[in-house]
């Protein structure tokens, strides 16, 4: 896979990842209820976070790197994820502190949001890659299991507080476990074994009538499914802890989506639009900090009280400043790097 895919794939994610956000917490009820509702919901669905974290698993096939080097990586993102979820809800914590509005602090300090499925699956992986080696049919496998795992999961979270909130990372049906790691870590697992397989087999070989028999045949199977992939994206507890029916869809969409995206940087990969998507895609993890620090705070403010109206202008600013903040990030580390090598 050309680095120029991946980049625009994350690129393009984050993007409908803020406007899902923005519906998510901004919106009115009557226009999240509602047909914007179901798109932004939509397509801030399959086109989102199981993208980051099928990408994700491709780039963590790497046969020289050693245990230590994806341990390193994960604790890393766990520190992260968990400062993030101080700062996004820094705004809300302040007001159940000072008593103006009575919530549990602990479901937001402690929500499994997606930096937290990704450092702990890069963990799993890490210990996998010992285990499976390049037996690329065990990660197959073991992704349908922890994809069909939704159908053995506890009808009512554990007793005890310390067991529920460190339950919540696995899976359960705990409101503030967003991404656990059953089914999610079915994505990173895909991702991965398409990477053996693509280097095996030689995939990016220029394969053109088969590629488009199998994005047709693809684009059918979606459109004939459709009305069951918008009924579990909108819903978004079904979203979070969908079955491996829903798994299996996303990944006919992931086929179709990745295809559909090397004609665009095959034909359009040097206009100035998606450069700018690709250059997100490089800084993905920096700007989705970011554009929850500001939705996060903001949220606790003007929580469901936009209009449809008004949605469009705050995608627009968050984004813009998003983008400002981290390129501005990305300068100061530029400078720091040529300085060191003075």
């Amino acid at each position: 896979m050309r680095q120029g895919i991946p980049d625009l794939l994350k690129g393009t994610a984050i993007i409908l990842m803020i406007q899902v956000h923005i519906m998510e917490l901004f919106a009115m009820p009557a226009t999240y209820d509602g047909l914007a509702g179901r798109i932004s919901l939509f397509m801030g669905g399959a086109p989102v976070a199981p993208v980051f974290m099928a990408v994700m698993g491709y780039f963590l096939y790497a046969p020289s790197k050693r245990l230590s080097y994806y341990y390193t990586r994960g604790l890393r993102l766990l520190l992260v994820a968990f400062l993030l979820n101080i700062g996004l809800n820094f705004h809300l914590l302040l007001k159940i502190l000072v008593g103006t509005i009575r919530l549990n602090p602990y479901d937001y300090l402690f929500g499994v949001d997606i930096l937290f499925l990704a450092a702990l699956s890069i963990m799993i992986i890490g210990v996998l890659k010992l285990v499976f080696r390049e037996h690329v049919i065990l990660y197959i496998l073991l992704a349908l299991a922890v994809a069909a795992a939704e159908y053995a999961q506890p009808a009512h979270p554990p007793a005890g507080m310390v067991i529920k909130y460190l339950m919540a990372f696995v899976w359960g049906p705990m409101p503030w476990s967003y991404f656990p790691l059953l089914p999610w870590l079915s994505y990173p697992l895909a991702g991965y074994a398409f990477h053996i397989l693509e280097e095996r087999y030689n995939l990016n070989a220029n394969r053109l009538p088969l590629k488009r028999i199998i994005a047709v045949t693809a684009t059918l199977a979606l459109l004939v499914t459709i009305h069951y992939a918008i009924d579990v994206s909108t819903a978004l507890q079904k979203y979070y802890h969908h079955s491996l029916l829903f798994f299996l869809w996303v990944i006919v969409f992931l086929t179709a989506w990745g295809l559909l995206f090397q004609v665009v940087e095959k034909h359009r990969g040097n206009t100035k639009i998606v450069l700018w998507i690709k250059w997100m895609g490089r800084n993905v993890t920096a700007i989705y900090v970011v554009q929850w620090l500001i939705i996060g705070n903001i949220a606790t403010a003007v929580y469901k009280t936009e209009s449809a109206w008004t949605l469009p202008v705050w995608f627009a600013a968050i984004t813009a400043g998003s983008n400002l903040i981290v390129l501005a990030w990305v300068k100061i580390k530029q400078s720091r790097q040529r300085v060191k090598l003075i």
